[in-house]
């Protein structure tokens, strides 16, 4: 029978423990060579190293993210219908709408011309949209004092 541990010497310890390192070592290298065996059979199947079980997802969100673990509304999230087609760019439909008002437009007064002129859209705030095409081209729509939008000279 073998010793206790209590009433080993340090390199009795060390030799225990190098000797079930060994055995474990072998046994691990028997254990890959199978599972070795079995993904090669599997891929032969066809069905992968896997079997039929699910591919590993990532993290997903992290805890305490706005929206973590909490379904959208109506199922899809996204957008609201198909995009509306246009004829015109909206740069083209705000061209149009500031043309010829030589006192220059609100943002309002810019986003119900371009409604007017037929521009459609499915935004929730369509006020903003037109807002940053105008941001995103101070050159051919600058402010005047007024702060009203303007076509450039």
């Amino acid at each position: 029978m073998a010793k206790s541990f209590e009433k080993m010497s340090l390199s009795e310890l060390e030799e225990a423990i190098a000797s079930k390192r060994s055995e474990l070592q072998s046994r691990r290298e028997e254990l890959m060579e199978e599972l070795s065996s079995i993904d090669s059979v599997l891929g032969a199947m066809g069905t992968g190293s896997g079997g039929s079980a699910p591919a590993k997802r990532g993290p997903g969100r992290p805890k305490g993210s706005k929206n973590a673990g909490v379904a959208k509304k109506g199922g899809k999230g996204g957008r609201r219908g198909p995009r509306p087609k246009n004829d015109m760019s909206m740069k083209e439909a705000i061209t149009k709408a500031l043309e010829g008002k030589k006192g220059g437009l609100t943002l309002d007064e810019v986003a119900e011309g371009v409604k007017a002129i037929g521009y459609k859209s499915n935004s929730a705030n369509f006020k903003n949209v037109v807002y940053q095409n105008l941001y995103g081209n101070k050159e051919m729509f600058p402010k005047n004092d007024d702060g009203k939008y303007t076509l450039s000279s």
